[in-house]
């Protein structure tokens, strides 16, 4: 299926993936509801719907513990030309913890389960699970089990409208917190107990996409449109730093002095994001120390993470299933997993030599990860953070991949 932009490192397509496809590449569903005020979603009706994670697997966390899935689908047919709601049942497979433990979800009627559980996500960004009696959602990673129990109005999911050549088609960013449940665990498991757990966590992006006859045809959430604009289809991208990038985290900071980013585009000339794979080298944390940052695919890992950049200024941070990025300085370890919604980037036009390109503001402030220390590391003691800052600027420029000539840029 072609799409947009995809600004990945030449390794190949991410692979299509997703966790709890999370409760809304389930949106693809088996049902839809009329809208009775504003119709959020509208379609052709009879087209087939296809929701699929193409910028990173979704990641499901649970008191420690963090699950995600290389991949996840889910189908279905638009009822009616507007609707303000889906109903799906998503398949799960490929599931693993970030430390490679397999693991398997159950309860959606892959397994010939009798009792089974469903999705319905509304256009205002709810979604429900929804699940018959005597069913639930389980899983299962090594000696450690999640129950999760039907629940509502859990929050939540942010749609927007992205343009190819072909058709419209949605872009969803899941950040869904509050989910309820149980756990047990056994030898080896992070949990220490069995418990219940009130702030779980399902985090990732899902594209929708409607088909007609075979052929793409237009799904639209109603939202506003942005893209970025290249003078064709095929561009190799880059973007090199323009002003110093600083991540801030627990009042300590991190500096490169090399940075540069690398990605390629395809199918469209007006993507709604671009996908860029970072290269941070020479990097110095808090007072003078050498760190070294890890998770991109500069060193040659296997899974690895990239950042998307949407024309709306929102931007993700898309991994493999079981990657994240650490960074490394002397005793100090930072972990930050893949993660939607960050804001926000501000893109403005510029030429270089009579070509269009375009300069990327980064002023991001909600970044999310946990921190590991030792001796004399000034972090003073492990956590969580939920306010780690992202700024600075790059400029975003591109070539043709066989001729190597200047493409130009623009967002708008």
């Amino acid at each position: 299926m072609l799409r947009k932009f995809r600004a990945v490192s030449r390794r190949g397509s991410a692979a299509i993936r997703g966790l709890m496809l999370l409760l809304l590449t389930s949106l693809l569903l088996l049902g839809a509801q009329t809208s009775t005020a504003s119709a959020a979603f509208t379609g052709t009706p009879g087209a087939t719907l296809i929701a699929s994670s193409e910028n990173g697997a979704p990641m499901l966390k649970v008191t420690g513990l963090t699950i995600s899935c290389s991949t996840a689908t889910a189908d279905g047919v638009i009822p009616l030309s507007s609707f303000e709601s889906f109903t799906a049942v998503p398949t799960y497979t490929g599931c693993e913890t970030l430390e490679g433990t397999e693991a398997k979800v159950t309860g959606f009627g892959h397994y010939g389960e009798a009792k089974s559980c469903f999705y319905r996500v509304y256009a205002s960004g709810q979604v429900d699970l929804l699940c018959g009696a005597g069913a639930e959602v389980t899983v299962e990673a090594g000696s450690c089990v999640i129950h999760i129990p039907e629940q509502h109005n859990l929050n939540s999911v942010t749609f927007s409208d992205e343009a190819t050549i072909y058709a419209k088609d949605i872009n969803a960013e899941i950040d869904i917190a509050g989910i309820i449940g149980t756990h047990t665990d056994g030898e080896g498991c992070p949990f220490n107990g069995g418990g219940t757990f009130k702030n779980g966590t399902l985090v990732g992006e899902s594209t929708i996409t409607a088909w007609t006859q075979g052929q793409p045809s237009d799904i639209s959430s109603e939202s506003p449109t942005s893209t970025f604009t290249t003078g064709q289809d095929e561009v190799t991208l880059t973007a090199n730093q323009k002003s110093q990038h600083t991540l801030a985290v627990t009042n300590q900071q991190i500096t490169c002095n090399d940075l540069g980013f690398h990605g390629d585009s395809s199918s469209t000339t007006s993507p709604g994001s671009i996908r860029l794979a970072p290269r941070y080298t020479d990097c110095l944390f808090g007072p003078g120390i050498s760190a070294k940052v890890t998770g991109f695919g500069h060193y040659g890992e296997t899974k690895t993470c990239a950042y998307v950049l949407r024309a709306s200024g929102r931007a993700s941070l898309a991994c493999d299933a079981g990657a994240e990025v650490t960074i490394d300085a002397a005793s100090c370890t930072i972990h930050i997993p893949a993660q939607v919604g960050l804001s926000s980037i501000s893109y403005a036009n510029g030429t270089s030599s009579g070509v269009g390109d375009v300069t990327a503001t980064f002023n991001i402030t909600n970044l999310e990860g946990t921190h590991t220390d030792g001796f004399l590391c000034p972090f003073q003691g492990g956590g969580a953070f939920t306010n780690g800052t992202l700024k600075g600027e790059s400029t975003i420029s591109g070539e043709d991949p066989q001729s190597e000539q200047p493409v130009g840029v623009s967002w708008g």
